[in-house]
């Protein structure tokens, strides 16, 4: 059974580890960790969430995942994408962008470059249906525009990128 740790409002956590199936309520929140992934080319990893996920199924995302207890953010991210689509990151590749609140979850926002091809990755079928590479432009648009209209996540993903 996978468990996580309570955070209180400002992100710390609280000493108390439920099951991941827990219901936050009040001022409980968890954290969740979301990494961004390019190549040298600047085209970017893009993940269809499978049918069978209850949140956003079939949607395009970036890989990310819940933290789980004990467990740092980035030591998830590193966990999240090797489990979701094989890929073996070096810790100092990851660049933490941001984390930001929206209850009842703490995303961290990590990002990452890395050589891959799609050949190689091995996608996890319980929560992964399909992988495409698409460009800065073609990721902003896809996660941002309709399914998660967040201009304030999309700012900062978009400054750094602008930066490449």
């Amino acid at each position: 059974m996978e468990m996580i740790d309570i955070r209180d409002s400002e992100g710390k956590p609280t000493g108390r580890t439920v099951p991941r199936s827990h219901v936050l309520v009040d001022d409980e929140f968890m954290l969740a960790v979301h990494i961004f992934i390019y190549r040298q080319d600047h085209r970017f990893l893009l993940q269809k969430r499978s049918l069978q996920k209850r949140l956003y199924p079939g949607k395009w995302d970036v890989t990310g995942g819940g933290v789980q207890a004990g467990e740092d953010s980035l030591h998830a991210a590193l966990r999240e994408v090797k489990e979701e689509v094989g890929l073996t990151l070096a810790p100092k590749s990851l660049i933490k962008l941001t984390r930001l609140k929206r209850a009842p979850v703490f995303f961290d926002v990590w990002i990452c470059q890395h050589e891959f091809s799609v050949d190689e990755l091995k996608l996890q079928e319980e929560e992964v249906d399909a992988v495409k590479l698409v460009t800065s432009d073609e990721m902003l648009t896809t996660l941002f525009d309709k399914e998660f209209p967040d201009p304030g996540y999309r700012e900062v993903v978009a400054s750094y990128i602008r930066k490449l």
